[in-house]
């Protein structure tokens, strides 16, 4: 009994010593979090921190640990989980790798942004600490969201055309907005800007606007000074709120397509030289009347290459999905020898369900792959007017029932002469008998 004893304390032994040996291989990083710090307010792991956090800022989450043992590659992150656009704009920051030694307090400074689409309401902050084996270290505080006051986002600026356009043509810019606030806006300015050409144009937005709801401006155009070096410029949007108290912007970009520039002497340059553009491009009409379902009109593009070698030119137009059909002829790829012109016929038929009032379509011609001009064809559509399917006279037909007509009217006056010169015969005959 006592050996039986023996062994059976020996294998427990062996089993504490097992479970002694694997213990330090699954626990978690050996760090204590002193202190983390929101905003450079101290919040408690343990209760429910009431810190507002306005939506659209940036917040500073520092991050003190006391490390209890050699920690090599080990790395702190911040984050808020629940967002629903998580995906796309995360609301985390992370640490680079660093070694902690025992016994140091490290400080970590992690900037997060609290996107401007997150619902107000209370989220939790979670810290994590965690190194390349080891289980992780992680501590859970509740913060609120509170929606700002005032704050308006510039959601997006659309521009026509949206890629290129060309200097001396006009850009038409919209800007859309969105209210974020948890206070109605209205009596916005809304400016629109090329700022190194020095152009701008404004639009004032005087509808009101509740918190969440979004609106458009009204296309504002620029125009593109002639002889603009070609490149691409910056496009910025600002718009004023709150009696222009506060502001908010936005930039994108436009590329302008350079064109051959004479001054008014006739010269290009100061070398008092006249030049003649390597590329003529003309249009016969820029607007045509187009019945919807019925027909179409033609817009007739002329292309003269000056150019001392052959040119590819290729033409594409675009704004025309929803309201017409389109071929040209006879092709949208023109091959143009030096020296000579060739002419292009866009064929526009506006459909059956297309939009009646004015419509524009944007033209675009480049060569050999780069766009050298680029013109607005605009066309008005109006319905057919045909009511209940009235055919429309047929001026062959008529014209053939008229000649018959007339041809049965000189048969008719034939025969009545006819007939008189007959009857005046007989009787002068009677008269020689007697």
């Amino acid at each position: 009994m006592e050996n039986r004893g023996a062994i059976m304390n020996k294998r427990i032994l062996l089993v504490l010593a097992l479970l002694i040996a694997v213990i330090p291989a699954v626990m978690a990083v050996p760090v204590t979090v002193q202190q983390v710090k929101v905003d450079g307010t101290t919040v408690d792991a343990g209760s429910t921190n009431r810190l507002s956090i306005d939506r659209g800022q940036d917040f500073e989450v520092r991050v003190e640990v006391l490390a209890n043992a050699d920690v090599p590659n080990a790395e702190i992150e911040a984050f808020i989980a629940g967002y629903e656009y998580n995906d796309l704009e995360s609301i985390s920051d992370t640490t680079s790798t660093f070694d902690m030694q025992s016994g140091v307090i490290y400080s970590k400074k992690l900037t997060l942004r609290l996107p401007d689409r997150v619902d107000s309401d209370d989220y939790r902050l979670r810290i994590i600490i965690a190194d390349r084996n080891g289980e992780t270290t992680v501590q859970d505080y509740r913060l609120t969201v509170d929606r700002v006051r005032n704050l308006v986002v510039i959601r997006d600026i659309v521009l026509n055309p949206a890629d290129y356009v060309t200097s001396g043509r006009s850009l038409l810019a919209s800007v859309r907005i969105t209210n974020f606030g948890e206070r109605d806006e209205d009596n916005m300015k809304v400016t629109v800007s090329i700022p190194e050409l020095g152009v701008s144009g404004i639009d004032y937005i005087n509808n009101n606007i509740e918190p969440d709801e979004s609106t458009t401006s009204e296309e504002i155009m620029l125009r593109i000074p002639s002889c603009t070096k070609e490149g691409t410029y910056t496009v910025r949007a600002v718009v004023e709120y709150r009696d222009q108290e506060k502001a908010t912007s936005k930039d994108t970009t436009i590329r302008v397509i350079g064109t051959d520039c004479v001054d008014s002497g006739g010269s290009s340059g100061s070398s008092g030289t006249t030049t003649q553009p390597a590329t003529v491009i003309g249009v016969d009409s820029q607007m045509q009347e187009l019945t919807r379902g019925v027909g179409g009109g033609i817009f007739a593009v002329t292309i003269t290459n000056h150019n001392s070698n052959t040119q590819t030119y290729t033409l594409s137009l675009t704004g025309y999905e929803q309201i017409a059909t389109v071929r040209m002829t006879p092709s949208n790829v023109l091959v143009i020898g030096a020296g000579q012109t060739q002419t292009a016929y866009v064929y526009v038929a506006a459909n059956e369900n297309a939009r009646l009032g004015p419509a524009a379509m944007t033209l675009t011609i480049s060569a050999n792959g780069q766009p050298v001009k680029q013109m607005v064809l605009q066309a008005n559509i109006v319905d057919s007017n045909l009511g209940p399917q009235v055919a429309k006279p047929d001026l062959v037909k008529i014209l053939e029932t008229v000649f018959i007509i007339l041809l049965i009217v000189i048969i008719i006056i034939g025969i009545i002469i006819m007939s008189q010169r007959r009857t005046g015969g007989e009787g002068q005959k009677g008269e020689e008998y007697y």
